[in-house]
């Protein structure tokens, strides 16, 4: 993520399966993640997605889903069945400057 709050992710870098499942995640609350380059700017409406201008809990949502899809399929049912069920994670945002 740049300073400025638009969001990038190196697609060869985490994969094509994790690729996937983030950009049918983002899909789902509008956002765009095309898999054509290496990388990829995240677009919502054709145009940069500006973090500043997005819920974070539904970023962090699709982000999560994304890379701890496998772990979040191992007992489902059990899961669902946890009320409430509350998860914590650590997210480590850099922030990179152009200049």
């Amino acid at each position: 993520m740049y300073e400025d709050g638009r969001i990038w992710t190196d697609l060869i870098g985490v994969g094509d399966e994790i690729a996937n499942r983030l950009s049918k995640e983002l899909k789902n609350i509008g956002v765009a993640l095309e898999k054509t380059k290496q990388w990829q700017f995240w677009r919502r409406d054709n145009r940069l997605l500006n973090l500043h201008d997005e819920d974070p809990v539904d970023i962090a949502k699709c982000v999560v889903t994304a890379y701890l899809a496998q772990t979040l399929q191992i007992a489902p049912t059990y899961l669902t069945k946890i009320e409430p069920l509350k998860i914590t994670y650590t997210v480590n945002i850099y922030a990179l400057s152009e200049n």
